[in-house]
């Protein structure tokens, strides 16, 4: 479970947002300051820590206003101390809002992900795969590998039965 205190609630707002976002993962904070506008990255996390080379790797996080007024809010992913993407908008009062980003990696290694101060990571693993119809290849030289021994053999025994026959 994820606990996060952020000081004692001017109010408790009971209210529901004038407008809810179509999207049902859209949230209202519980607590709300009237007059004033709270806006925050929460809950930040990376999808599957572990990802193969070149294959994408989902950061998510959520940008929630715990205020009664609308805001602006950017917000900005650094992987590696490095700016990745950033993601700006206006947000309601008493809302929270997911925020979403794609990258891909082909080096193996432990990223760091920081969006707005919030800290996770992910991991890049070598893509073992060799690419698609490789073991249909494998097992089909191995078939024919079989049937040119058994051919061979059969020749083989051919072979020296006639030889025997003759004499």
């Amino acid at each position: 479970m994820n606990f996060e205190v952020w000081g004692l609630p001017a109010t408790i707002n009971t209210e529901q947002p004038e407008k809810p976002f179509a999207d049902s993962s859209s949230s209202s904070p519980e607590y709300s300051l009237p007059g004033k506008s709270d806006v925050k990255i929460i809950r930040v996390y990376a999808q599957s820590n572990q990802v193969a080379a070149g294959s994408p790797a989902v950061i998510y996080g959520n940008v929630a206003n715990r205020g009664n007024l609308a805001d602006a809010y950017e917000a900005i992913l650094t992987i590696n101390g490095k700016m990745e993407a950033t993601r700006s908008g206006t947000i309601p009062g008493n809302v929270a809002i997911p925020l979403e980003f794609t990258v891909y990696r082909d080096v193996p290694g432990t990223y760091q992900v920081d969006l707005n101060g919030q800290k996770t990571f992910f991991t890049i693993v070598e893509n073992n795969s060799t690419g698609p119809g490789t073991n249909n290849r494998l097992l089909a030289l191995i078939l024919w590998g079989i049937l040119v021994i058994a051919v061979i053999t059969a020749l083989l025994i051919v072979i020296t039965r006639r030889r025997k026959s003759y004499y």
